[in-house]
């Protein structure tokens, strides 16, 4: 375990020791328990497509979908589904991909 030392003024110290013993706690046991208590709240660490996703949607060029399109979402369909049946396809249209899917219409 790796040991870390603040240095704190003797106020902030004394409420650090208050605030332990409230809690029945050392004033380290309880600066540990606040600390992974705030690191386990933080967001983990964003990878690229995420730092992307938020600069889009920061742009305004990123919006939810609105209810009509989220009601035509098929949950039972993967991205793998929709690429594997994209490749299957060569080079038929994809508007033709899309009737066949669908099947007769009603």
């Amino acid at each position: 375990m790796t040991i870390v030392m603040l240095e704190l003024p003797p106020d902030l110290y004394g409420k650090l020791e208050k605030v332990a013993a409230q809690e029945a706690k050392q004033p380290a046991e309880w600066t540990r328990a606040v600390l992974e208590e705030r690191l386990a709240a933080m967001p983990a660490e964003e990878g690229e497509r995420a730092r992307a996703h938020h600069a889009l949607r920061e742009a305004g060029m990123l919006v939810a979908l609105r209810p009509g399109l989220q009601r035509l979402i098929r949950p039972e369909v993967c991205h793998e589904d929709v690429e594997a049946a994209l490749a299957r396809a060569g080079a038929q249209p994809l508007s033709e991909i899309m009737l066949e899917q669908r099947g007769p219409q009603m």
